[in-house]
């Protein structure tokens, strides 16, 4: 045997081993190499990163969303209510005392941010405004207001004043609206005028 085919023979031989050793263990040859191993490795991370992206984007699109300034979403859980109030005051000797009759104008603050009432009034038929300009009562909140979420604040007007302008304005208490203004420049009105008769 010459030296040429003395070498083609071992070649031969050692490319049958190793086709050999891949056949009884049932997986490439390449699979001890570790470049391959560093490739199975980014993929692995790659397809976890990838996952966790779709996971984050989803609980991101389930969230709710806190509605746009300015669109009619924005104050529909910010709200003004009205009604009557008739307060009363326990006394030192352990009497009760009732003050006047008061018309309450209540903003309740369902969202989820803190906001600032900076006045508050009635409307008029005509798209006429009455600005409340002095407290009525002692306990009522100054302006402007912070009201925190889940808060509410609520400032009074009396009867008899409301009264005395129904019948200077010749109007209606129907038609006699109470509006809270805040800071970012939003006017919530009630859904109906002052419930007095």
């Amino acid at each position: 045997m010459s030296r040429f085919e003395h070498a083609r023979a071992v070649t031969v031989g050692g490319c049958g081993s190793l086709s050999g050793r891949a056949a009884r263990w049932g997986r490439p040859w390449t699979a001890n190499n570790p470049a391959v191993d560093w490739v199975l490795l980014w993929t692995a991370v790659a397809a976890v990163a990838a996952v966790a992206t779709v996971a984050v984007a989803l609980v991101a699109w389930l969230r709710p969303r806190a509605p746009r300034r300015g669109t009619p979403a924005a104050h529909e859980r910010l709200t003004v209510g009205v009604h009557y109030a008739m307060p009363f005051f326990n006394e030192a000797d352990g009497t009760v005392e009732f003050g006047g009759d008061l018309v309450g104008v209540t903003a309740h603050n369902g969202t989820e941010r803190p906001v600032r009432a900076t006045g508050w009034g009635v409307t008029l038929p005509g798209r006429r405004h009455i600005v409340a300009m002095t407290p009525t009562t002692r306990w009522e909140p100054s302006l402007p207001h912070w009201t925190q979420p889940g808060d509410e604040a609520t400032w009074y007007l009396t009867v008899a004043e409301a009264r005395r302008l129904a019948a200077e304005q010749r109007c209606a208490f129907a038609d006699m609206v109470a509006y809270v203004s805040f800071a970012d420049g939003r006017q919530i009105s009630a859904a109906s005028g002052l419930s007095l008769k």
